[in-house]
Formats: C-alpha cells, structure tokens, sequence
C-alpha cells in the first residue's frame, strides 16, 4: 500500500512538473512570437489612402526649426524639462511641395493652434513654399485660437484666416532684453575681467554696465528695424492691406481696441488681419463644406501631413550617381562632441567628412543656425570646409536664423554664401571673460589667499589670486590676435578690403538683407535655392540631395545629459544670491580664460 501510495506520488509530482514545464514554454513561445507578429506589424507601411479632394492637414507645433536632431534626453521627459516640442522646416516644405503636384489635394488646412515660434529666416523659407502652393490654384485655409506674430506670419499667406472669437491678433515686433549684473556684482565684491575686441562686441557688456550702451542700442534698432519692416512688408503684400494702415493699427492698438468695445477679435476683424471668427467647431463645418463630410474622418476630408510624409518617402526616386549632400548644424559652437542643442567641433567635422568620402557626393551646403562660440572651435570647423574646397569639392553655406559671430567666422569659408533675408549675421568680433572673486571671498566668506611663486604666472587663475598686470595683457594680447585672424580671413574669403571691413566688423549685427548689400554675403534666398546653386557651381544637372543624418546619442551619453539637465533644471530654482552667484559664476557655459566669437544673439531667442 505505502509502495503503491509513493509511486502514485511521484506520478503525481513528476505530471506537475511536465504540466508546469509545457506550460512554461508554450507562455513563453506565445510571447516571443507575440513580440515577433508585433515587430512585424510595426515594420509593415500602413496603407494611407489619400481621397479625392482633400485637404492638406498642416499642423507645426512648438519651435519650427531647420531639421530635427536626435535628443539626449527621453521624448516623454520634454515636459518635465521644460523642453519646448519641435517641429522641422524642411520636413514641412518638402510636404508643402509635394502636395502642390498632388491632384489628390486641392487645398491646405494651415493650423497654427500649437505653433510658438520660428526665426524670421525659417519662416521666410516656409513663406515661399506656402506661397508656391497657392499659385498651383490650391486655397489655404488657416486656424488658431489667436496668433502671436510669427503665427501669423504664416497665416498671412492663406485665402481665409479663422480665429476663435475669444482670440488676438499680437504683433509685438522684436527687441532685445538682456539681464545686467553689474550693480549686483558690485554689491557682492564679485569683478569680471573682460577683453574684447570690438567695439559693438555687446555680449560682455553685463558685466561691464547696468543697462545697454547708447551705441549699441542704436546699433539693436537698427537691425531690428530691418527685420520689423521685413515683417510688415511681407504680412502687407500677403494678406492685400496697406502697411502705414498696419503700422497704424500696431501703434495705436489700445484706441483700436476701444473702438471694437475692448473685443480684440473684432478688433483684428475689423482691421482686415482675419476673415472669420469662430469655434473650431464653426471652422471645421466649413471646410465639410468645401470637401464634403467623411466618414472615416467622422468631418472635413483630409490627411495630415505626417502621414502624407510617410506616403512621400515611400515614392523616392532612386538617387542619381551625383549627390549635393546637405548638413544642419545649430547651436552654440564648442570643442569636442556635440549635443542636440550645440555645434560640437569633433560631431561636425566627423559629419563633414562623412559627406566627402562619400563617392557620389560632388557639393556640401552646410545650414547653419548659430550665434557662435569657441573662437578655436569655429577655427577647427573652417579649416575642414577648407581642406574640402582645396580637393576640388563645392561648398556652399546657407545661413538659417542666426550665422553670427564665430557662425560667420564659419560661413565665411566657402564658394558662396546664402543667407535669408531675415537671418541674423555678421557681429564680427571676439572676447575672452574671468571671473574675478579674490575680493568675494575675502570680504563676505572669510577667505584670503597668500602665497609666493616663481614667475607672474604662479598661482594666476586661482579664485582667490586677482590677476596682475602680465596677465591682462597677455588675455588682451591673445583676444587682439584673434580679432585680427577673424578680419583676414573674412576680407580674404569675401574679397572685402580690410579699411572697409572695419566699417562692417567692430561686433555690429546685420540682417540677410544688408549682409547681401554689404557684401557679407553674396545672395539671399531659400535653403533649396543654395542647394540648387551647388549643383550649379558642380555642373550637376540632375542630382540627388542626401540630408546627413546627425550622429545618434550612446545610451550612457543620453542618460548623463538626462541627469544633468535635471539637475541644471533644479538649480535654476534656487534662492536669488545663489542664482546671482550660479549665473555669474557659469557665464553661460563659457571657460575662463578661452577666446569666444560670439553673437548676444542666440538663435534667435534674445528677440522673441
């Protein structure tokens, strides 16, 4: 009995163990070939119908851009960076130019509901395409709740304006508004050691002033007076209403508003800056009314332009044999790898080479966004373009929203220069920044600094050491050196003659518009129309154009960024001294003691 009772015992126990076993593997085989159908599916197209007599569904969101990098940081962590979405510029002209030749579409719904900004030289380019797609007979109809002016910009270009009723149109026009310390380093014993070459070379003068110099504000007004009027002239033209009446409207916006009893839709309406006003709901009615209902869209027929991007890359040509290969580089130049926010030397010129040795490549456009950076860094970038042009290889430089200072220095090397009219460049000049604390230290902590050494140079650099004599002239030395390299290179590579140079160098920004009336730069136009010329300089008829792709982030280089981007978010939220302290301390990233040609003006974002 007892026997019989084990033996059925291990039965059991040896059945539940093969029963667990092929339970095991058969959940593991659903698994795995769960995750296999998943891939699968996920790699296969999607069939994206594009119906008769649709709309165009364009929708930019967040900060328009040239073209999109990979991001150092986890797409669903942007909120809480603080990071702003964006959206890129040449994906959305490509569309635009697309479905212009698209029968398929007869028109363009343009929402700018989620749009925030765009430099004017983006915007500009977008213009053109906008424009283009009108002139093929197709209409364009454009939303928002309200617009800011670079939203509006874009909508000036459309058939019919919509806004909501509880909506504005704001044209703030551009300025420049910057932090002074000062008065604050000042009160703390903190001194900044400054040289500088450049007389308008503005992005030291917080350091040096408590508000901004007479010379350089003139010099602002100017500049952005240019750009204002480029504004106005161009939302004028576009929308078929008179610029003095604008400038008017713009100027004595609260009588205008009083008139339209403190409505500022109706204000808008009533000054011809929008057609209709409305619900999304209104606006979505009317365009059932132009494509008829449908029923998949459960409204207006259409397809966004996401999706008709996706249609777009899957009906590429095969490429020619001749390439003109096209590089985007924004940010702020420095040494070494860069991020998707910065122009690292290293990343560029790696991404440089790459399109050279590339066998079908026969000419390089380099767009560049970027008010500067690293003096040296600018230098390594401007060599490779040399070395390349040296091989008998075209280069040619668009200039996006800003090219300026060390982005000059950059551009100024190359068969031709673009630039829009927009664009922000020139501010030729260099400076070098110290931090001075020995008096900081001294006064408010407690803490001197003593000590002997052997030449003038010994214990120069220390926090609590004030630089000697020798050692300022030895900065200011080097910075005039500099300079003097800067001017060479850009009277040599732009044929200018160094007396007249001068006149346009100094540190003084300029538009696109002037750079081409000056001779800082040789043409204005579109990112396609400076690719177009490099075909041309090549004497390539038919080409394909190869958009470098930007080099992707290792896991642990994202992860670092990540946590150091949370940690620079927190300590932004320190208490005022701190902070005082933490910016004066960092100035914006820059090394002590390094040479810097670079603009105040940062992609665009000192003029929003």
């Amino acid at each position: 009995m007892k026997s019989d009772k084990k033996k059925n015992n291990g039965r059991f126990w040896k059945g539940l163990g093969r029963f667990l076993d092929i339970s095991r593997r058969v959940v593991l085989n659903l698994i795995f070939w769960s995750v296999i159908i998943l891939i699968v599916i996920a790699l296969i197209p999607p069939r994206i119908p594009v119906k008769e007599n649709s709309l165009l569904y364009l929708k930019p969101d967040g900060i328009l851009v040239d073209s999109l990098n990979i991001p150092d940081y986890p797409f669903d962590a942007a909120p809480f960076l603080n990071r702003s979405v964006e959206t890129s510029a040449i994906d959305l002209g490509a569309v635009i130019r697309n479905a212009s030749a698209d029968d398929r579409i007869s028109g363009m719904i343009l929402d700018l509901s989620t749009f925030e900004y765009g430099s004017l030289a983006v915007l500009q380019d977008l213009e053109k395409d906008l424009l283009a797609f009108k002139e093929k007979g197709k209409k364009i109809y454009a939303w928002a709740p309200d617009y800011n002016q670079y939203a509006y910009y874009l909508a000036s270009t459309a058939d019919r304006i919509y806004m909501d009723t509880m909506g504005r149109v704001l044209l703030s026009g551009f300025g420049v508004f910057r932090s002074y310390f000062k008065a604050g380093m000042d009160k703390w014993d903190l001194g900044m050691a400054v040289f500088q070459a450049g007389e308008y070379k503005s992005f030291v003068e917080p350091y040096l002033y408590d508000r901004m110099s007479e010379g350089v504000k003139k010099e602002n007004l100017r500049w952005t007076g240019n750009l204002w009027n480029q504004l106005l002239d161009s939302i004028a033209l576009n929308r078929g209403i008179d610029k003095t009446s604008l400038i008017k409207w713009v100027d004595e916006y609260p009588e205008y508003l009083n008139q339209a009893d403190n409505n500022e839709a109706e204000s808008a309406l009533k000054a011809g800056l929008v057609d209709d006003t409305g619900s999304w709901r209104d606006f979505s009615s009317e365009m059932v009314k132009i494509t008829g209902y449908d029923a998949d869209n459960e409204g207006f027929r259409s397809i966004h332009w996401l999706d008709y991007q996706v249609l777009i890359k899957r009906k590429l040509p095969e490429p020619f044999e001749k390439t003109v290969a096209v590089i985007t580089a924004s940010g702020d130049i420095h040494s070494g790898e860069g991020t998707q926010w910065t122009i690292g030397s290293d990343t560029l010129i790696r991404r440089l080479e790459e399109a050279e040795n590339e066998r079908s490549v026969r000419a390089i456009v380099l767009r560049l966004d970027t008010g500067g950076g690293s003096a040296y860094a600018s230098e390594e970038i401007r060599r490779t373009l040399e070395r390349i042009r040296e091989r008998g290889m075209t280069v040619v430089v668009s200039m996006g929203g800003v090219s300026a200072s060390g982005g000059y220095w950059i551009a100024s090397e190359c068969d031709e220069l673009w630039s829009s009219p927009g664009t922000i460049t020139g501010s030729i000049g260099v400076f070098s920044l110290i931090p001075e604390t020995d008096s900081f230290l001294e006064e408010h902590l407690g803490i001197r600094g003593d000590g002997i050494g052997t030449t003038w140079m010994s214990g120069q650099g220390r926090p609590d050491q004030p630089l000697n004599g020798s050692s300022r002239a030895v900065l200011q030395s080097g910075v005039n050196s500099t300079y003097k390299t800067f001017l060479s290179l850009v009277s040599e590579n732009r044929n200018i003659p160094p007396e007249e140079l001068i006149l346009l160098a100094e540190g003084r920004i300029w538009t696109g518009e002037e750079a081409v009336r000056y001779g800082l730069c040789d043409k204005n136009g579109t990112l396609r129309e400076a690719v177009q010329a490099a075909a041309d300089l090549a004497y390539l008829e038919d080409y394909n154009t190869w958009y470098v792709p930007p080099v992707s982030p290792s896991l642990m280089e994202m992860a670092a960024s990540f946590m150091s981007r949370i940690s620079s978010d927190l300590t932004g939220k320190i208490s005022v001294p701190l902070q005082i302290l933490d910016v004066y301390s960092r100035s914006t990233d820059l090394v002590p003691g390094k040479i810097y040609a670079l603009s105040p003006i940062r992609n665009g974002n000192i003029i929003k």
